[in-house]
């Protein structure tokens, strides 16, 4: 069985209001083992069409660590926090110091 790609020349800018590629859990949970080239491409994507790229379900300082070094913009995950109901996010965000909007 065959696969193609096809790409067509276009603006995405002018298709969809696109600001952030989101990399999925899956992807950043195979980090060390054969994903980081998938992760890496993905962030070089994003930075290329000048869009942020966001790691999501990042839950071990060492996929922080990781993702800085090939250039993600922005993670979330268990690794800084657990879900929170709103009233409780400035009380978490005013202890949390080291937390600084645009990285991590």
């Amino acid at each position: 069985m065959e696969a193609a790609l096809q790409l067509r020349k276009m603006d995405p800018a002018h298709l969809f209001p696109i600001d952030e590629l989101k990399i999925g859990r899956s992807f950043i949970m195979d980090l060390g083992s054969g994903g980081s080239a998938i992760v890496g491409s993905c962030i070089d994507l994003a930075h290329a069409v000048g869009i942020r790229a966001v790691a999501e379900g990042v839950e071990t300082s060492g996929q922080v660590a990781a993702l800085m070094e090939m250039g993600c913009d922005l993670a979330q995950g268990y690794h800084f926090a657990r879900p929170l109901p709103a009233p409780l996010l400035k009380e978490w965000l005013d202890a949390h110091t080291s937390w600084r909007p645009g990285g991590y």
